[in-house]
């Protein structure tokens, strides 16, 4: 199945009703259309136009046996999905795998750099694949581009919107908020966002004003930033 550009549907249907339904051959293929994108939409990427879209698994009859499904080292699709965060003690393996066993289901592809914290996610019943990136001809942004996008803009909101007077006392808490944000900056209801909000706020534990300014629970599990 597919969906054509409004354009696409005008000059090579006339915007015609009956295109809806029929059958358009892609390299010898055939797809269903089964709507069209409506007008001045011209995809997510800014600058890039399509004519005609098609959900991602399509790429198998095209590819053929080499689809770039099946390879995680080709860089074609950009996606970030749901993001954590967490401010940690340091970067030793029994505090960064203590946040990935509680962020990432066991079974899951824990995809990290080549820091020896994460020896052994394997062992723990995850599928761990590793990109080392010291030494090698590519920069890590090009290697990891969603963790340096990520931490890029985390970066920018934290000096850009609050003007880096961020206490180290309430990062966890504004660190919570960046994540909020980030996987719902596409909802379509945004009046929804402020609902989901509150339903957290009566599912999560009340936490006390001493802890939010930094009482003697804050200091004792994050006496760093």
């Amino acid at each position: 199945m597919t969906v054509l550009s409004y354009g696409f549907w005008q000059d090579h249907y006339g915007g015609a009703n009956s295109a809806i339904g029929s059958t358009l051959s892609l390299s010898s293929h055939p797809f269903e259309i089964i709507g069209v994108a409506p007008r001045g939409f011209d995809g997510l990427n800014v600058g890039d136009k399509f004519d005609v879209a098609a959900p991602i698994c399509a790429r198998v009859p095209f590819d053929g046996k080499e689809s770039r499904l099946d390879h995680r080292s080709w860089w074609w699709l950009s996606v970030a999905g749901r993001i954590r965060l967490r401010r940690i003690l340091d970067a030793s393996a029994t505090s960064l795998q203590a946040f990935i066993r509680e962020a990432i289901e066991p079974g899951s592809v824990v995809h990290t750099d080549g820091w020896e914290g994460y020896t052994g996610l394997a062992a723990r019943g995850y599928q761990h694949q590793v990109t080392v990136l010291r030494g090698g001809r590519r920069f890590s942004t090009e290697l990891l581009p969603r963790v340096h996008r990520v931490a890029s803009l985390l970066k920018r909101w934290l000096l850009g919107t609050h003007q880096g007077a961020v206490s180290r006392r309430h990062v966890d808490y504004y660190l919570d908020e960046f994540t909020f944000r980030f996987n719902r900056r596409r909802s379509r209801s945004r009046g929804k966002l402020f609902y989901r909000l509150l339903q957290q706020a009566v599912a999560v534990e009340a936490t006390p004003y001493k802890t939010l300014v930094g009482g003697v629970l804050g200091r004792s599990q994050h006496p760093n930033m």
